[in-house]
């Protein structure tokens, strides 16, 4: 998912709720990790993978896991309902992204 939002809006935001108490801080690193993917369909393990590149810190596919869930119930990510290969590992997966309101809310 393309968006016009600039993707230093986005990490703000997602920092400013971080600060409010509304999103743990491991929450805004996959929040932030997804905008620099491009906030489209991902794999979690594309996420895991790119956490280092973007936060400097390795975050393992379970935590990755546990914050997609939090976040999706949130409504701040969505989950696939059908299963696609991950270009990771080539496995079937559900893959995730950003949900419009989490882009909208900065627009």
């Amino acid at each position: 998912m393309k968006t016009n939002v600039q993707e230093s809006s986005l990490v703000a935001y997602y920092e400013d709720l971080v600060a409010e108490g509304k999103l743990q801080r491991q929450q805004a690193q996959v929040l932030r990790i997804m905008v620099d993917l491009g906030g489209g369909w991902m794999s979690r393990r594309q996420i895991s993978e790119a956490s280092k590149r973007v936060t400097g810190k390795n975050m393992e596919n379970g935590t990755v896991s546990a914050r997609i869930n939090a976040l999706e119930a949130a409504g701040l990510v969505e989950v696939d309902s059908k299963l696609t290969d991950c270009p990771s590992s080539g496995n079937g997966v559900h893959k995730v992204r950003l949900t419009a309101a989490a882009v909208e809310k900065v627009a």
